[in-house]
């Protein structure tokens, strides 16, 4: 029986499907296709904007009173704040997920810019770290990152830009200052890529500054303790599209959230005492493992299996 939550991402993953489909062509039907090369997108409601950025990265864009606020940026090669203004003229703010281009390429368009502390602490550094292991076309970092326009964030903040608030929650991993955005008013945690994606496409822990296995999953258990609390809550990922694959219909996708956070705890502490293998990955990086076990899949670098 396909559950509340999930009918939800259904009704999201239909309504963006008909908004696109003019896009689309052959047998591009389908959400496990994004739309490659233009920016597309659709209301889930009246103030929340599903966004794509035409090259498999989500955002989002909370509609306020006063003001706007965009959660990642993409990396299209066009700028982004063009096809913003069709769809509000408020003062729009930026609030990343975490510091790869793929979600912060166009930052230099916004005047302020809220990131988790610990990856502001190195940029511009751990913006190119995924361009060592996949060219990417990155002629120079936003606004060869003007600090003065980041606003550090850590567990516990709220950003209230006018009447949105979103609670940041801190998840070290993908990168050491990856967050997720809790926003409680339509019960949505944006959780960019802290979580992976989907139960095909899972957590990236083979970059730079990643944790060994051992420190993720304590991290990862202190996440789940406090996300409990939010069972009814749903999760839209960076990369929306990566929840379906073509073997998993909709009705049967399985998204970030809850479970797959207590299958990844498992299969981690399994890994770890020897009682769980893993598979050569099949990403082009070297010394990557894939683990998976139920919902949960993780790709980690063989020496950090510790």
């Amino acid at each position: 029986m396909v559950s509340e939550k999930n009918n939800r991402l259904i009704q999201i993953a239909e309504a963006y499907n008909e908004a696109v489909s003019e896009y689309r062509s052959g047998d591009m039907k389908n959400v496990r296709e994004p739309v490659k090369g233009i920016y597309s997108g659709h209301w889930i409601d009246s103030e929340l904007y599903h966004m794509e950025d035409g090259t498999g990265t989500s955002c989002y864009l909370l509609i306020g009173k006063e003001k706007a606020l965009l959660i990642d940026t993409g990396m299209n090669a066009e700028e982004v704040m063009p096809y913003l203004r069709k769809i509000t003229q408020l003062p729009v703010m930026l609030a990343v997920t975490h510091g790869h281009p793929d979600h912060m390429r166009h930052a230099d368009e916004f005047q302020e810019v809220y990131i988790g502390q610990k990856d502001l602490e190195i940029l511009p550094e751990i913006y190119f770290i995924p361009a060592q292991l996949w060219p990417l076309d990155m002629e120079q970092p936003p606004g060869n990152f003007q600090k003065q326009r980041f606003i550090p964030l850590k567990t516990g903040d709220i950003i209230e830009p006018g009447d949105l608030d979103l609670e940041v929650i801190e998840l070290a991993g993908h990168t050491p200052g990856s967050v997720l955005y809790v926003e409680h008013k339509r019960k949505i945690i944006f959780s960019g890529d802290a979580l992976g994606c989907g139960s095909s496409v899972g957590s990236w822990l083979f970059f730079k500054y990643c944790p060994v296995l051992s420190e993720y999953v304590k991290n990862t258990k202190v996440i789940y303790e406090r996300l409990k609390q939010w069972e009814d809550y749903i999760y839209l990922s960076g990369h929306f599209f990566q929840m379906f694959t073509e073997a998993e219909p909709m009705q049967r996708m399985v998204p970030p959230g809850l479970v797959m956070l207590e299958d990844t705890i498992t299969m981690c502490q399994k890994v770890l005492n020897c009682e769980l293998g893993y598979e050569e990955s099949m990403l082009p990086v070297k010394d990557v493992v894939r683990l998976h076990w139920r919902t949960a899949t993780i790709e980690v670098i063989r020496s950090h299996i510790r």
